[in-house]
């Protein structure tokens, strides 16, 4: 009589049976890992887009606050020049017209 070949080893009933558990609770696990792992990651891209806004927000404000600046300084080198021609006024003996 001729051996039956299988494709599969043949495993008794009862450990078949704990395998097969086994392979149900490896699945189960390996989907839960993908949900936590999933979870993990959207909290990492919503974390990513917040740290983006904030950039983007911080990039605005120094725009803003450096263009202010550079007004301050161009509007006191303007009083320093006005000042400066106040003095050399002064230092040169003008004198303001009497009042009438």
């Amino acid at each position: 009589m001729a051996a039956l070949k299988r494709s599969q080893p043949y495993y008794p009933g009862s450990l078949r049976e704990a395998l097969k558990v086994q392979v149900a609770a490896l699945q189960a696990e390996k989907k839960q890992l993908i949900r936590d792992h999933q979870k993990a990651l959207d909290a990492q891209k919503e974390i990513s887009r917040e740290l983006k806004d904030q950039a983007i927000q911080a990039g605005v404000r120094h725009a803003e606050e450096l263009k202010a600046a550079e007004s301050a300084e161009a509007r006191l080198n303007e009083a320093l020049e006005d000042a400066g021609n106040a003095n050399v006024v002064l230092q040169s003996g003008w004198k303001k017209p009497p009042r009438r």
